[in-house]
Order: structure tokens, then C-alpha cells, then sequence
């Protein structure tokens, strides 16, 4: 900056107020400030300036005209977070004259919360466990995460105050019965925070109750086929899925017989009799399957095929 008339430079004061060295800008409009005096000419105009780097041209952002304490907006939204800027202001008196700038270095843009990736469990999670482990991570380019909260249906349901970024970290709950929408909300040094996305958990700890209808106890079968028959209910989120009979003879292993996958409550299939030796010591059992993958066996005493 150079001087067009005989009035002195020297006589020239400005202070750059804002940004201070070193801030921390977090939001698209920055009011910035400087002070100045001129012991020889009125100020006319304070401007400032600013440059990405050290090599780079200086770019206008604003000027004041009304001191001692002159201010104006900065508008930020066209540049990028993470970069560090140089900021300056210079006077100009009445007579032409520009005085020295004062600047600051190490201006920060930082408007964004920081990165937070779920890790597991993965979104429509079924569990029959009511000990749940949420995992994720986070990053932040410009600062440091400060805190992140785990939210359960929305409302925070706990905090960890000492985040590690970029690292596995988790949180443990225990539930009751039920579906969850569950995400994770961080906050840097700074005030900015970003939320994850939305996945859902579903506990469900209390499987179906089966009454196995056909062949009761101790039943006599005839013919080459025969209706098995079962009633199911459950008390928990799931809804019943599937219901599977099987048969063995003695101590042998179970043998598959039929699957009925209709909407219940009752199910039931065929089991064919043939090419099966008479005999009283058949079982039969029926194994129910819930949505959510829990299961539960109804076994009969032995029946006897004729």
C-alpha cells in the first residue's frame, strides 16, 4: 500500500479486531472490525481483504465508513471449510492516503459437524438379546469431535464425553421388548454437531408357546396319511413364521414331515404313513419359528402307527 500525497503513513494507526488471529469462523456471515485513527486527515474508509495463501492475490470482502470502530459483513458461503486464510485491514484518509495493514493469519472456516458412520448392528437388526452393543465412528476435518450422544427414538439416551476419532466406539444398552429407531449425534470443540443416519433394532426375548393338537399323547394312527396339527401364540414383537413337524422312531433322529407357513393361529400339513413299520414308539414334535427368528419345540409321547 503506498501514500499519494505528502501527508505521512506514519501517523496512521488501524488494529484489526476480527477476525482475531487464529479464529474460528462457524458461520456463513462473520461481522468483521477494525479500529483506526489518523493523527493528520480524517479516516474515509477502512477496507478488508483476504487471500487463501501467502502467494495469492488479495480479494476485497467489504469496506466501513463510519469510525473510530469501522465493521462490515463478511460473506463466506463460496468458500471452503478446512482452508486457513489471511485477513487484513487498511485505512484511507481523506486526502488519498493508505496506511499500513494489520493482519492476521490462521483463520479457520469451520461450519459443518463432524462425519458419524453407524458401524453395526446393521439397519432392521433382530435380536432375542436385550443387551444391545451400537458401534460407529467419527471424524471432523477442521477440529476435534468434542462429544457424541447415542439417540434412541429420537431422545438422547447417553453421552461419551471422550471421543477418539477415527476409532470403533460404542455405546450399550439394555432393552425391553419392542422396535427402536436408534442414531448417533456428534459435536465438535466448536459447537457444530451432525447426526448419523437412522437404523432400527428390533428386541424380541419371549418366543412363541405351541400346543401341538394332532396326534395327541399315546394316539393311534391308521391309514397312509395323517393331519398333524399344531396352535401357536406369541406374546412378543415377532409374529410366528413358519411351523415345522418332524418324526422319529425309538432314539433315532428326527425326520423332516411337513412345513406350514400360512398366517395361523392353528397349522397343520400331511404326514404320509407310508412305507413306515408298525409300531408305539413314534414321536412327533413341532418347532415354531417367530419373524424375528426365535423358536420354540413341542414334542409328543410316543404315538403308534397301525
Amino acid at each position: 500500500l503506498s501514500s499519494s500525497s505528502a501527508a505521512s503513513d506514519v501517523y496512521k494507526r488501524q488494529t484489526l479486531l476480527l477476525p482475531r488471529q487464529g479464529e474460528n469462523i462457524t458461520a456463513n456471515f462473520f461481522v468483521v472490525n477494525a479500529s483506526s485513527f489518523d493523527d493528520s486527515a480524517d479516516v474515509d474508509t477502512v477496507t478488508f481483504q483476504y487471500r487463501p495463501n501467502a502467494t495469492s492475490d488479495w480479494v476485497n470482502v467489504c469496506a466501513a465508513g463510519v469510525g473510530p470502530f469501522y465493521s462490515c459483513m463478511w460473506n463466506l458461503t463460496v468458500l471452503a471449510d478446512g482452508h486457513s486464510y489471511e485477513f487484513r485491514a487498511y485505512a484511507n484518509d481523506t486526502f488519498g492516503n493508505a496506511g499500513p495493514a494489520d493482519s492476521h493469519t490462521g483463520i479457520i472456516l469451520d461450519r459443518k459437524g463432524p462425519l458419524v458412520f453407524l458401524e453395526s448392528p446393521a439397519d432392521r437388526y433382530n435380536t432375542s438379546d436385550a443387551y444391545v452393543v451400537f458401534y460407529y465412528n467419527t471424524t471432523d476435518i477442521t477440529s476435534l469431535s468434542a462429544s457424541c450422544t447415542l439417540l434412541i427414538n429420537g431422545a438422547a439416551n447417553k453421552t461419551n464425553a471422550s471421543v477418539l476419532e477415527g476409532q470403533s466406539l460404542s455405546f450399550n444398552v439394555s432393552f425391553g421388548d419392542g422396535t427402536y429407531l436408534w442414531s448417533v449425534n456428534c459435536t465438535d470443540q466448536h459447537g457444530n454437531h451432525n447426526v448419523s443416519g437412522v437404523r432400527t433394532v428390533t428386541v424380541d426375548t419371549i418366543g412363541p408357546v405351541a400346543s401341538l393338537d394332532r396326534p395327541r399323547n399315546y394316539a393311534n394312527i391308521t391309514g397312509q396319511s395323517y393331519l398333524v396339527n399344531a396352535t401357536f401364540s406369541d406374546s412378543g414383537v415377532g409374529t410366528i413364521h413358519t411351523a415345522t413337524f418332524e418324526y422319529r422312531k425309538g432314539s433315532g433322529g428326527w425326520i423332516f414331515i411337513c412345513r406350514d407357513s400360512s398366517t395361523g393361529p392353528n397349522y397343520g400339513c400331511n404326514w404320509s404313513l407310508t412305507g413306515l413299520d408298525d409300531g408305539n414308539d413314534y414321536q412327533v414334535r413341532v418347532i415354531a419359528n417367530d419373524t424375528l427368528g426365535l423358536s420354540l419345540i413341542h414334542i409328543s409321547e410316543p404315538t403308534r402307527p397301525y
